[in-house]
């Protein structure tokens, strides 16, 4: 993430990557959230980075032979532990 960005557009972005994730998983997805996350990847590149950050995370867990279940838990992991960071950067911000 840049410097720029305050810590709550960091949080609200890390937020959003992991809900794509999770969204991008499901085979059922229709396309207007394809057309949505498109739109997100575009709006802003560090959206792309923190994308692919919480992909990964969720790949490197996938490689290891893991079932798929374990991929789904890390990225609402990493979601669970973006809302947590935003709001102790709101109450202490």
């Amino acid at each position: 993430m840049t410097t720029s960005q305050s810590p709550q557009a960091d949080s609200k972005r890390q937020q959003e990557a992991a809900a794509w994730v999770l969204k991008n998983r499901d085979a059922n997805q229709s396309a207007h959230e394809s057309r949505a996350f498109e739109a997100w990847i575009d709006q802003d590149p560090e959206n792309r980075t923190a994308y692919e950050a919480a992909e990964r995370q969720v790949g490197e867990t996938r490689t290891d032979g893991k079932p798929r279940r374990l991929g789904m838990i890390i990225a609402i992991a990493i979601f669970g532990a973006a809302l947590i960071g935003g709001a102790l950067v709101l109450l202490h911000g």
